[in-house]
């Protein structure tokens, strides 16, 4: 997505991890505003510690899940900090952390939404269905392509 010079855009980043996608997003379109929202708090210590050195960006960083508000206890990946997920998914440990979940209402408009949320994907776009955006970007587990795949046409 090429935006005008006029138009910057809104980026939602949910499961936003450490922070890369969104040094990338700030990289990209100077001047754009970034939502970062990561519920796991060692992740959100070094999401704070990898943009805070970004001086004079828009950042927002929120420490807290977006999706089903029931869901409380986040399991911890095995082998990396990229693997945590209300879900078993095949990677996570039987640890698990408990976090706050916010519902999607929370969100402010966006151009761009990017999720990567290791199996809460289809959570959190069946909830999406009055949501307004441009672009979204999204990491998936391919038994769940089909699903997201109907989902999106909607």
């Amino acid at each position: 997505m090429r935006c005008q010079e006029a138009i910057l855009p809104v980026i939602l980043d949910i499961g936003a991890n450490v922070g890369s996608f969104a040094a990338w997003a700030l990289k990209h379109w100077p001047g754009c505003h970034v939502h970062c929202y990561e519920p796991l708090p060692d992740n959100f210590v070094l999401l704070k510690k990898n943009l805070g050195s970004l001086k004079g960006q828009s950042i927002s960083l929120n420490n807290f899940a977006i999706g089903n508000p029931s869901l409380k206890n986040l399991y911890l990946g095995r082998n990396n900090c990229g693997e945590a997920s209300f879900y078993d998914v095949g990677e996570q440990s039987e640890i698990t952390v408990e976090v706050e979940t916010m519902v999607l209402s929370v969100l402010p408009k966006a151009n761009i939404v990017k999720i990567d949320t290791e199996g809460s994907e289809i959570d959190i776009l069946s909830r999406m269905t009055s949501f307004d955006f441009d672009v979204i970007m999204l990491e998936y587990h391919s038994e769940d392509r089909r699903k997201i795949e109907e989902l999106l046409r909607d």
